[in-house]
């Protein structure tokens, strides 16, 4: 197995910085180096002729290949962030700037091994002084921001008698967020907010209100609107009374930690991640003060932000932001740091396969079994 890779790797090599013989080429040189001892041996001059043209073939042939990947520019389109399970397309646009047609040649985008098999699309021909627009797609299976440079563009036309290859820098950045899932309903976040018939008094309220609770009535002024006066304390006061209103934007406060400083197991890491993405939009959702802490990002918020930076985020990282001294949502592998919480505050422990410690806290809180759908665990009542 060494052997060949490595012998994969010097063909590799000889095709990016020289050019490697095919079978067909390897088959004229050998060819023209008989003619040659023939000749040698006979002085016949045809002989000579013959394999004077054998070599004048496999030059032109060994030239045209290079020649024609100089002549080549490649671009590609920013990529757009998504979600594990679509689709990643890759939009690359070919360019041929020489006065030449160029055919038959295959485009391979190197992109990182956590992405799949790097996949190659093969383009006939292209006309000069033109261009074609080529997609490769790619299922993504796993979350990460992968980046990534160069692509590669082979061919052995007209002759086929050397592979030719050349790297071209083309620089790319992939972001793939974590899944979200589409909870209805979470005892743990709701525990933390308001009760539920308090929630709907202030819905009902506010819905009634219009464009905002009353804060006060004051004498009306020059171009305020109409619909804002207040009918009653007018006719009561003799004259106009305008109501000045104060709108509810948000709901309780919440903070989703994610103790990533810590040692994980990777799958369970992988589960806690999804668990933080849903927890974050159930709350955007439900119109909570949502933001997310990790040990080396702090407290975060808006949801591209939050969903990048758990697309990116690893456990053993360095702790560089103190966690917030106040009632949160905390993830984690480690059994023992949810007693040291703060008060209030709620904990989802994701132990490993066959590892299922107690947790030490006072707190309630959720024990993420592996063998358990996530979306079903975080919409079961606490115990």
């Amino acid at each position: 197995m060494l052997i060949s890779k490595l012998f994969r790797d010097w063909e590799s090599w000889l095709e990016i910085h020289w050019f490697r013989p095919t079978y067909s080429g390897t088959l004229l040189f050998g060819l023209s180096l008989c003619f040659f001892g023939a000749a040698a041996n006979t002085l016949a001059g045809w002989l000579y002729v013959l394999c004077g043209t054998i070599i004048a073939l496999l030059m032109v042939g060994i030239w045209l290949p290079g020649r024609a990947l100089r002549a080549l520019a490649i671009t590609k389109q920013p990529l757009a962030p998504i979600s594990v399970g679509d689709r990643l397309v890759i939009q690359l646009a070919v360019v041929n700037s020489s006065p030449y047609p160029i055919g038959l040649f295959e485009l391979c985008e190197l992109v990182p091994t956590e992405l799949g098999v790097s996949k190659k699309v093969s383009v006939e021909y292209l006309p000069p002084q033109s261009n074609v627009n080529l997609e490769l797609d790619y299922l993504a299976t796993s979350r990460g921001i992968y980046r990534w440079s160069q692509c590669s563009v082979r061919t052995g036309a007209p002759l086929g008698v050397v592979w030719c290859q050349r790297l071209y820098e083309s620089k790319c950045r992939a972001v793939i967020y974590p899944r979200v899932l589409p909870l209805k309903h979470c005892p743990l976040l709701d525990s933390m907010g308001q009760s539920n018939q308090h929630r709907l008094e202030c819905d009902r309220i506010y819905k009634n209100a219009g464009d905002g609770l009353t804060r006060t009535l004051r004498e009306y002024r020059r171009g305020d609107p109409f619909r804002l006066i207040h009918w009653r304390n007018s006719a009561r006061l003799g004259e106009l009374q305008v109501r000045e209103l104060e709108q509810i934007v948000n709901g309780p406060e919440v903070i989703i930690a994610l103790d990533s400083s810590a040692n994980w197991n990777s799958d369970a890491f992988e589960r806690a991640v999804i668990v933080a993405a849903s927890l974050y939009f159930y709350c955007v959702r439900s119109q909570f003060t949502v933001q997310l802490w990790t040990p080396g990002t702090g407290l975060i918020q808006g949801n591209s932000a939050v969903l990048e930076v758990l697309a990116g985020a690893g456990f053993g990282e360095t702790l560089q932001f103190e966690c917030p001294n106040q009632p949160l949502i905390w993830l984690t592998q480690n059994p023992h740091s949810p007693g040291k919480i703060p008060v209030g505050s709620r904990w989802c422990y994701f132990p490993e396969q066959d590892n299922i410690s107690m947790v030490e806290s006072l707190d309630p809180g959720l024990v993420m079994t592996p063998n358990q759908p996530l979306e079903q665990l975080l919409q079961q009542h606490l115990p």
